[in-house]
């Protein structure tokens, strides 16, 4: 059975038009009370990277989950409107986090409630491949529904972040960092980022994904703002991812989360299980779509057949760098690096590339967008392999 997959059309984050698209994105599944009923907690988990400005296309666009959280009060659902941010947990943080992405305009234009319990419990998963015990925010353990409202975004490490990779944001703050210390890999971690997600999923209900205003470049912060112009939404999360990787101009074998989906016997993990409704998908490519550089060696295939050792590996990778006289010598590099491979120098970032463990979440945090990723010159020769 195929899984399905709604994609629809908006030009705009205007609230009309909004109001429009996703009651088509939503009836073409049957409607949004075919997954919520009345008095039901519904936690809208939204990505909330950090405190990114709303302009920067890098959290979900406040009007999307505006028009969201009214047709969930239609219902009669209880609405809380969270996520857990880079950095620390806690009223404090996440406070900035939902001012900078205009949650707290959501909140004041609807009944919809921002999160504000910020306990966490453990959690046992003995079936997880890579994660068999750890600690999910509290307030989607407590809720009846969750519907992870996801963006369509490259993303350096794991090269595209939609709504499977959205789920990480389930671990509480700070602990993301030892989970990249532990899983240096990027398809060990996306094993871990699966793990929750199947962990999960009873109480996921929906998976959207806003692509209106999409990014491209090096995401998932870093990255350049670019119309998508679609809604899309599945009750399977790579489904949806599916949908935005062909939509961007991805090829799904260079991409770490289908690979894992395959080899763990998650359907789908390719185009022919998908039944797409609303817009074709054929309409909806983008051709010029700026992906982030994929030289496939996350692939142990790749690897093997190319017979390159673990230690030429590492020197062939990508790296980050930083624009020196740009860097503003905030720290907030060297306080998330969860393997402390970054020193501050006379107010200037410096990086041990012989502790990196190139997860590029320095990249991914720089409030100032002056830490870049670069490839070696035998790297880009193997791309062209």
């Amino acid at each position: 059975m195929k899984e399905i997959v709604s994609l629809v059309k908006c030009s705009d984050y205007e609230i009309d038009n909004v109001r429009i698209a996703m009651k088509s994105l939503l009836d073409n599944l049957g409607g949004l009370d075919k997954f919520v009923k009345k008095d039901q907690k519904v936690l809208i988990k939204a990505n909330l990277l950090n405190n990114f400005k709303v302009e920067t296309a890098t959290t979900t666009n406040p009007v999307a989950v505006q028009v969201l959280a009214e047709m969930l009060e239609e219902i009669g659902a209880i609405v809380t409107i969270g996520d857990s941010s880079a950095g620390l947990y806690n009223k404090f943080h996440m406070t900035t986090v939902y001012k900078a992405a205009k949650m707290t305009t959501v909140a004041e234009n609807t009944n919809a409630k921002l999160n504000d319990d910020f306990d966490i419990v453990n959690c046992s998963y003995p079936e997880g491949v890579v994660a068999k015990n750890f600690d999910i925010i509290k307030v989607a353990l407590d809720a009846d529904v969750i519907i992870n409202f996801g963006k369509v975004k490259t993303h350096s490490f794991t090269f595209f972040t939609g709504a499977v990779k959205n789920l990480f944001g389930l671990i509480p703050g700070m602990q993301k960092a030892q989970v990249h210390a532990e899983s240096p890999k990027v398809v060990k971690f996306m094993n871990y980022v699966v793990d929750i997600g199947e962990f999960m999923k009873d109480k996921i209900a929906l998976h959207i994904l806003d692509g209106v205003v999409g990014m491209e470049g090096p995401g998932p912060s870093a990255g350049t703002p670019r119309k998508i112009e679609r809604f899309i939404a599945s009750t399977n999360p790579f489904a949806c991812d599916l949908v935005a990787v062909k939509i961007i101009g991805g090829e799904i074998e260079h991409f770490p989360e289908f690979h894992i989906a395959k080899v763990r016997g998650i359907v789908p993990h390719e185009e022919s299980q998908l039944e797409i409704v609303g817009e074709t998908l054929e309409s909806s490519i983008i051709k010029d779509y700026i992906l982030v550089d994929n030289d496939l060696l996350w692939n142990d295939e790749v690897i093997k057949a190319t017979a390159i050792s673990k230690r030429v590996q590492k020197w062939i990778t990508a790296y980050p760098t930083v624009k020196k006289s740009q860097c503003k010598g905030c720290k907030k590099c060297q306080e998330h690096c969860p393997n402390d491979a970054i020193t501050m120098v006379k107010g200037v970032a410096k990086f041990d590339l012989d502790l990196c463990i190139r997860c590029f979440c320095c990249q991914e945090l720089c409030p100032y967008h002056v830490i870049k990723i670069k490839r070696s010159w035998l790297s880009k020769i193997l791309r062209k392999m």
